[in-house]
């Protein structure tokens, strides 16, 4: 038997990848199970696995990677299971977990702590580090996986945050985000990677010892989720400071310090962004016409794009559009 077995990628966005043991007769449930889980949640020992019905063990995953991160929604009966020397040896990276409960109860145990939760809870657990879990009825959660390296030097302190509940304004905004993300259409290479960043940023901040998110982490955070948002609504001309805040969860004033610390304003940012798009596409020659090209990135005056273009780029867009260059990779957020 194989994981593979019972995995399916599903057209649409983001091309998910869906798991579901329901598919294999009663006896063997708990055996794809625990080998879904290790290929999806780093490999744990399944100690205990009850079918919440009577009919049954069931379960399932569904798995879509965004920017080398993996976001996992789960649903399954009641199951309890453990990390340890063994499953830890076998994990090929190092991963942090941040476990979000949708609905139901879960407790986490590492480090000498544990953790009980329920709906709205947020808990990060090492894969370095041995740990244990216990669901005890029907659970439906939300994982975020992340490469160690990359929320370490965010969390000095790491060893502090796992197995500890966390609740709080920060929680609420990466829960946000990962839902955004989940409901998005497929993204470019650019907005994949702001949408990584943005994650990454909001779970240091809602992940800071004891639960406490500090003020530059929290707006580290807003930074790079409003910069995310702004990738994938570049082409509405209404994008705006205030129509930005509102999508991020944020008030205007939160969102303008938060750029103000990145060294740049809001609008400064969208109208950066929208003209290296445009340059992009003309130079690529995705766009027929520099008409074509501001339209498409939220420029609703030619004569103003041609201007802002000129003052960026030192250029009229006309020169890229004749310029007898290949196609290039669109500019990385700054």
């Amino acid at each position: 038997m194989s994981a593979s077995a019972v995995v399916a990628t599903e057209p649409g966005p983001g091309a998910d990848e869906r798991w579901r043991v329901g598919a294999f007769p009663a006896s063997e449930r708990v055996e794809a199970w625990r080998q879904v889980v290790a290929e999806t949640h780093l490999p744990w020992r399944i100690a205990r696995a009850t079918p919440a019905a009577g009919s049954g063990y069931d379960a399932w995953v569904r798995r879509r990677v965004v920017g080398g991160l993996s976001i996992l929604d789960c649903g399954c009966d009641p199951c309890a299971g453990s990390r340890e020397r063994p499953e830890i040896t076998r994990t090929r990276v190092e991963a942090v977990a941040a476990l979000l409960i949708l609905d139901g109860r879960e407790r986490i145990a590492q480090g000498g702590r544990v953790a009980d939760l329920g709906p709205g809870d947020l808990v990060l657990w090492d894969g370095a580090r041995p740990s244990a879990f216990a669901v005890p009825g029907r659970l439906r959660k939300r994982t975020l996986l992340v490469p160690r390296a990359e929320l370490a030097p965010r969390l000095p302190r790491l060893d502090r945050a796992t197995a500890v509940r966390l609740r709080g304004p920060a929680v609420g905004l990466f829960a946000a985000h990962l839902q955004a993300v989940l409901d998005a259409p497929p993204l470019d290479s650019a907005a994949e990677a702001a949408a990584a960043l943005a994650a990454v940023e909001l779970l240091a901040a809602a992940a800071a010892p004891a639960g406490r998110a500090e003020a530059g982490s929290l707006r580290a955070g807003v930074l790079a989720r409003a910069r995310a948002v702004a990738e994938r609504r570049l082409g509405d001309p209404r994008l705006g400071p205030a129509a930005l805040a509102a999508a991020c969860g944020v008030s205007p004033r939160t969102l303008h310090q938060a750029f103000e610390e990145g060294g740049e304003s809001v609008a400064a940012y969208v109208r950066r962004r929208r003209l290296e798009r445009c340059r992009d596409d003309l130079l690529g020659g995705r766009a027929a016409t520099v008409a074509e090209a501001a339209l498409r990135w939220g420029f609703v005056s030619p004569a103003h794009f041609s201007r802002v273009y000129r003052a960026r780029f030192g250029h009229p867009p006309r020169d890229a559009l004749r310029a007898d260059a290949g196609p290039t990779a669109p500019s990385p957020p700054r």
